[in-house]
């Protein structure tokens, strides 16, 4: 009989870690920079480098041209447990989504028409959670002059119509890409961040900068070289002072970032007006790592870390408020998180907690 209790509390605690089992998710934005096999040029090592680095969940890809470039980078960049959604052939060069698949499954994958390049939504579902995730990925215009800005804005608008079609405002939605904005003043970042009749997502680094200004390197993402370089794939040069590459979360997703996770990779803080990513010495990264980055492409790229809780745990939004379990187990049973602990950000494999994190 002893036995037999102690195999019933032995499932019962495996029963109860399933429900609250809690999944970081680590999602990436990368523009690959007209990404071809005709455009290579050796470059994909250098993508792999940066890849092993970040190891991202989710990777979202912007500039990319061809499927046979989409499947050299998934055999060659990325570890072999990746999968990539479709190739959508559309004008110009095209979003590409690749995605951990023993994490992550997709769902669907549609795209909208806009004046330039179409927009990309994928739908993905966590494997271990349930959780439905919407995943927007933009390319917009690009340069600096008035109608550029104009045009960023209407696409922009076109996304948000999209999604207020979709009646998905208050689901777990996360918007990546190459935006091109020059300032948080233009209407499409505007649109995206504070508009009163669409749904509007949070840029978790704020608008708290400007471009080309010595006080705010640390939000740049473009450009990686001062000039362009005919060897590394051509690209933009100007240096590091432009803020183009993003992720926006929902409410929902914004809830569940993990502090202080939102990452430039590849910028230290130095300020690189007119220079390179690796000019002067990068005082974080190696030197190697500095230098891929550089002719791998001219943008950085971007990631943040978040966290779901399993399907069966209480999670409801009151006011916006989310409302989770005080108390979490993991696959044996043991206590690893509850107030008086303070824990919130937990990493779990295999059941197991591998890192706590808060």
């Amino acid at each position: 009989m002893k036995k037999l209790y102690l195999l019933l509390l032995l499932l019962l605690a495996i029963t109860s870690a399933k429900a609250t089992v809690i999944v970081e998710i680590r999602i990436c934005t990368y523009n690959l920079l007209n990404y071809s096999l005709a455009n290579e040029d050796g470059r994909t090592a250098k993508f792999k480098m940066i890849m092993d680095t970040i190891q991202p969940d989710i990777l979202v890809c912007q500039d990319v041209v061809e499927a046979p470039a989409v499947a050299k980078f998934l055999s060659e960049a990325l570890d072999k447990k990746f999968m990539a959604s479709p190739f959508h052939s559309g004008y110009d060069t095209q979003n590409q989504l690749f995605y951990n698949s023993d994490k992550i499954e997709l769902l669907s994958a549609d795209y909208y028409k806009t004046s330039l390049r179409d927009i990309a939504e994928y739908r993905v579902r966590s494997t271990q959670t349930g959780d439905t995730i919407f995943i927007f990925s933009v390319h917009l215009k690009a340069s600096d002059t008035d109608s550029d800005a104009v045009q960023r804005g209407q696409d922009a608008r076109i996304l948000y119509e999209r999604m207020a079609e979709r009646d998905i405002q208050n689901g777990k939605i996360i918007l990546v890409g190459d935006f091109n904005f020059y300032s948080t003043e233009e209407e499409g970042y505007q649109v995206i961040t504070y508009s009163r009749t669409l749904p509007t997502l949070v840029d978790p680094v704020g608008d708290g900068w400007k471009r080309n200004d010595i006080r705010y390197p640390a939000f740049y993402t473009q450009s990686t070289r001062n000039v362009a370089d005919a060897a590394c794939g051509g690209g933009t040069g100007g240096g590091m002072d432009d803020r183009f590459d993003y992720i926006f979360l929902s409410q929902r997703v914004m809830a569940r970032l993990i502090q202080d996770s939102y990452t430039h990779f590849g910028n230290d803080g130095t300020s690189r007006i007119n220079k390179s990513i690796d000019n002067p010495y990068n005082t974080y990264y190696t030197s190697m790592m500095a230098s891929n980055l550089r002719c791998a492409s001219d943008h950085l790229p971007v990631y943040c870390d978040f966290y779901l809780v399993g399907p069966s745990s209480v999670d409801e939004d009151i006011d916006g408020t989310s409302i989770l379990p005080s108390r979490y187990f993991d696959i044996l049973g043991r206590e690893v998180a509850s107030p008086e602990k303070g824990v919130l950000y937990l990493k779990v494999s295999g059941g197991r907690v591998e890192k706590v994190v808060g």
